[in-house]
């Protein structure tokens, strides 16, 4: 990871503290390479994760969301493209 985004905060996908598919809640991420976040099943709440609030995705390749709501989200791809399949996306 480009030094300038670690020192502002932002994490790899391989260290998303429930997988490097799983999105937490205010997380700032940049991915090497594409990804893909979908909705997962969480043990702690016994339901499906796809509500997520003030996520930043930088990445470059391709970042997908699928079926999910984000409140509060900036997604960015400058080598590849973005893809949204859910509900909502607020910025």
């Amino acid at each position: 990871m480009p030094q300038w985004y670690n020192e502002k905060g932002y994490i790899d996908t391989d260290m998303l503290p429930y997988g490097d598919d799983k999105l937490i809640n205010n997380v700032k991420i940049f991915a090497k390479d594409s990804c893909f976040f979908k909705p997962y099943y969480s043990s702690e709440t016994k339901a499906y994760e796809r509500e997520f609030k003030n996520i930043t995705i930088i990445g470059n390749g391709d970042i997908t969301l699928g079926n999910m709501d984000i409140e509060g989200g900036f997604l960015f791809a400058p080598f590849g493209k973005v893809s949204f399949d859910g509900a909502s996306l607020r910025a």
